[in-house]
């Protein structure tokens, strides 16, 4: 995806945070500490948590984005 096609189909902070929450969903969280699939989201710093090790990973992990400077997703 470039750059243009990205500010088309994710406009807004609102609508980027919900399309790399949903990702996850889809594609299942990998946590490394443990390997565990099974999280939660937490609301406060839009982080998934391990259900079991409480290891928490951000919505950029994984993603694209990882390693980007965009500070909406961390």
């Amino acid at each position: 995806m470039n750059i243009l096609r990205f500010n088309e189909e994710l406009p807004t902070e609102e609508v980027c945070k919900f399309h790399f929450r949903a990702r996850p969903g889809k594609e299942g969280v990998n946590f490394k500490m443990c390997g565990c699939k099974e999280h939660y989201w937490l609301k406060a710093n839009s982080k998934g948590q391990c259900k079991y090790c409480d290891f928490c990973t951000t919505l950029k992990s994984g993603s694209i984005m990882e390693g980007s400077q965009v500070n909406f997703l961390t």
